[in-house]
């Protein structure tokens, strides 16, 4: 399940606030609309393909993994 307004971050390292999930107007695919927190760039990516785990080296990975935030206090 996608976290709206929740930051990820990209295999490769960077930050990415997920915004909106969109429908292809022709194949009705489900689709994110992210943006760096770099850059501000918008990006769009098919929802599977968000969550998809991809290889590196011997290594299986997700492409985007939520920031998780530590609540404790004191933490």
């Amino acid at each position: 399940m996608l976290l709206k307004n929740h930051p990820y971050r990209h295999w490769k390292g960077e930050l990415y606030i997920a915004k909106y999930i969109a429908k292809d107007s022709e194949t009705l695919e489900d689709i994110v609309v992210y943006q760096s927190c770099a850059t501000g760039e918008i990006w769009v990516r098919p929802l599977d393909m968000f969550f998809d785990s991809i290889e590196i080296g011997e290594e299986t990975i997700h492409r985007f993994t939520p920031v998780v935030f530590d609540t404790e206090e004191g933490a």
